[in-house]
């Protein structure tokens, strides 16, 4: 019986690395074993930490072999920009105290807006963002509440490593499990076999941003 061809990323320590400049031979024993297979085919043996990637239409950073994070930067629509503009406002603490209950009202929209798109925009998080709708009644924190809210939502739809703890804006009978740290995915799974399109794409951009080259391997 022909057995299924995967395709897996696989991380060498730093040891193993170190060991086959004295014993030739060394990160191919480790791939078979870390494998469990007798032979293979290497389709590129070098994968720079936050390569791009795009899966299933997500686009992320591979931290590790086994670890992404969200690489997608969130952005307001042009018709939404007058929130942007009141949510740059609140963080920055420039809302005089006799406006802030005007404010308030906005930062409802302005919550309920980034979670209804971002539910659609980052797939890879959609039950991260279900669970902090469960979880939280924005619309009845305190003003420095709903800033400090939305500040750690948007954590999640920020292009980088830091991690969401939503957990001090529920209830403190909340039952929702899973929100205390949003952001980094361990142990992610890379379903890449040959059963028709790779749903992997690798993502190389030039320095200035001008030039970029996706491929599949």
């Amino acid at each position: 019986m022909e057995m299924k061809k995967q395709k897996k990323i696989i991380g060498i320590p730093i040891y193993v690395k170190e060991l086959e400049k004295t014993q030739p031979g060394a990160i191919d024993a480790y791939i078979k074993k870390e494998l469990k297979i007798t032979s293979y085919r290497m389709l590129k043996d070098k994968i720079c930490k936050y390569q791009e990637i795009i899966v299933n239409g997500n686009e992320l950073y591979l931290t590790s072999a086994k670890e992404v994070i969200n690489a997608k930067q969130f952005f307001f629509g042009e018709y939404y920009y007058n929130l942007y503009e009141a949510l740059l406002k609140c963080l920055a603490d420039k809302v005089p105290g006799d406006e802030k209950d005007k404010y308030d009202e906005k930062l409802v929209e302005v919550y309920n807006y980034i979670i209804s798109k971002a539910e659609i925009q980052y797939k890879e998080y959609k039950s991260a963002f279900e669970k902090i709708k469960q979880a939280v009644d924005f619309s009845i924190l305190s003003y420095e509440d709903k800033i400090g809210c939305l500040k750690e939502v948007l954590k999640i739809t920020g292009a980088d490593a830091e991690c969401a703890d939503i957990t001090k804006y529920c209830p403190k009978d909340s039952e929702i499990k899973g929100i205390s740290r949003i952001g980094r995915k361990n142990n992610y799974t890379f379903k890449m076999d040959n059963n028709g399109k790779d749903n992997m794409i690798f993502v190389d951009k030039s320095v200035t941003g001008l030039y970029e080259r996706r491929y599949t391997l």
